[in-house]
């Protein structure tokens, strides 16, 4: 269970708030899938040049929604996992299976990951991104990152995306079955 008090505000004040330099117990929370593949990959994303992080490279995910918020005052962090990464790849959570779900707090945020396997390569879940990217007048993301060695952790990766694959880099043979 993962419990705390949530404030609503804009992405604008979140930005402003994270360039601050005294420290509170503030965090921004936010859910990410870890999107696994068949063949032994996790999909990241790079995002578009029109966006305020253009050109990083994280999980399709973002920010809690206020349609995040149920009618009991529950903040519904898995469920903007599931809507985010519909939005932004075209990619449906009901076609995964459920590999674990973390908490990482890292900096002034805390990112709950939910990995999820797909039952499909890189490469079929990179066409149907393309595909989705294709019927967006401006998709939020330019393309996917494929992260299956150490190699493929770039600078450009967001930092708590760097540490996600790094845990998904030595443990994916617990996660997914395959060396």
């Amino acid at each position: 269970v993962l419990s705390g008090t949530f404030g609503i505000t804009d992405f604008a004040s979140v930005i402003a708030w994270r360039g601050l330099q005294h420290e509170d117990e503030a965090r921004h929370v936010f859910g990410m899938p870890g999107i696994i593949t068949s063949d032994g990959a996790l999909i990241f994303g790079v995002m578009a040049d029109h966006t305020y992080n253009a050109g990083k490279i994280y999980p399709p995910g973002g920010s809690l929604d206020r349609e995040d918020i149920r009618s009991n005052g529950e903040v519904d962090v898995l469920g903007s996992i599931v809507r985010e990464m519909k939005e932004e790849i075209g990619l449906d959570a009901a076609q995964a299976t459920p590999l674990g779900l973390y908490a990482l707090s890292l900096g002034r945020a805390l990112t709950v990951i939910s990995f999820l396997g797909f039952a499909m390569t890189a490469r079929e879940i990179e066409d149907i991104a393309h595909q989705h990217f294709a019927t967006e007048a401006e998709p939020e993301l330019k393309g996917l990152w494929i992260v299956r060695e150490p190699g493929d952790l770039v600078p450009g990766m967001a930092a708590f995306a760097r540490v996600m694959a790094e845990y998904f880099l030595a443990n994916r043979q617990a996660l997914t079955g395959l060396r």
